[in-house]
């Protein structure tokens, strides 16, 4: 599948993508040279479904690393951002691969049902990250809204 980048509404400073979705773009396009230049030090991210906590640049990058490899695209729907926060809605479309089922499993999902049987299902699933900045701009928290029911449908109907 195509990784085109973000595409959607600018934020509200009038350019055309906010702080985060620039980092969302450079992940999702694998260039996490220059994802890595956009976080604080001690940034601190919650994921989706577990509500696991992720501390520090060191581990960010490696979470990066292996999400990375998902064949999966992100649209913008809104990407709103203010005086040291924001918020980026978008749609996750992608398609399962092993690589994808095997970051699940590292990660603890609460499957519904055994995941192995996935391989090659398409999904578009809702998500939102509402972020902060530290004083001198890098992000120094992420904490991700995931519709894991509207995913677990689609996948396991």
């Amino acid at each position: 599948m195509k990784k085109p980048g973000l595409t959607g509404r600018a934020s509200q400073s009038g350019s055309s993508a906010s702080v985060f979705s620039t980092f969302m773009s450079a992940a999702v396009a694998g260039d996490l040279a220059a994802a890595d230049t956009l976080l604080d030090d001690d940034v601190q991210v919650v994921v989706m479904p577990t509500g696991q906590i992720i501390e520090g640049k060191t581990e960010v990058m490696s979470y990066l690393k292996v999400a990375k490899g998902f064949d999966h695209e992100i649209v913008t729907v809104n990407d709103f951002a203010a005086t040291g926060w924001g918020v980026l809605e978008y749609w996750n479309i992608g398609v399962v691969t092993d690589e994808f089922v095997a970051f699940g499993n590292e990660q603890k999902w609460p499957w519904p049902q055994e995941p192995s049987g996935l391989l090659g299902r398409k999904y578009k699933v809702a998500q939102c990250m509402v972020w902060q900045l530290n004083e001198e701009g890098g992000i120094r928290s992420m904490r991700e809204y995931l519709d894991t029911g509207s995913l677990w449908a689609q996948l396991f109907d």
